[in-house]
């Protein structure tokens, strides 16, 4: 992403646990990571680093295969696209304070048919992540079409299955994901 000002369009920085983030990095291993990019294609376990990570599908994903797709990536304070946003928010954090929150602004990033290690596409994944704040509070939405997961693993991963959460970098806020790291 860059910066979140100028072409991007916002001046609002990204609250996650206390510290403000005005820059992202969208990687191909199914991460978004802030504060610097994360290279790593072999999933482990939440705490890991010192940089906060979303982290939708944590796999061994490579989009150099030539029937591969890409990862899209935007940001949006676009008012209907928040809204709708808004509104998927309320009816997935159930229990939670969401119906107060009212979006600012948004990244969206789609790992769109993506193929796996080592140039692999006879098999595509399509996953996203929506990551929306409106200030002072940040949410994480996970989109996972139906028949969008087809692999699980790349060959370079020494077996680790794929991972999904978030970690905030701070080794004490972070969340591995139910079924996380398993076949499931």
């Amino acid at each position: 992403f860059g910066g979140f000002g100028g072409p991007l369009g916002s001046t609002l920085g990204l609250p996650i646990y206390g510290k403000v983030y005005s820059s992202a990095f969208v990687n191909t291993n199914g991460l978004i990571s802030y504060g610097s990019s994360v290279s790593s294609f072999v999933p482990q376990p939440f705490p890991i680093s010192s940089t906060a990570l979303v982290a939708p599908f944590w796999a061994d994903a490579d989009t150099r295969g030539t029937a591969s797709g890409q990862v899209w990536y935007r940001a949006t304070q676009d008012a209907a696209t928040l809204d709708a946003i808004g509104a998927q928010l309320y009816s997935s954090y159930l229990g939670l304070n969401a119906e107060n929150f009212r979006p600012k602004f948004a990244q969206i990033v789609t790992w769109d048919r993506v193929g796996y290690y080592p140039s692999m596409t006879d098999k595509l994944n399509t996953f996203q992540a929506v990551v929306v704040t409106d200030g002072a509070a940040t949410f994480a939405l996970y989109l996972y079409p139906q028949g969008g997961i087809n692999w699980l693993q790349g060959s370079a991963s020494g077996g680790a299955l794929p991972r999904y959460g978030f970690d905030a970098g701070d080794q004490v806020n972070f969340l591995n994901g139910v079924g996380s790291g398993t076949s499931s």
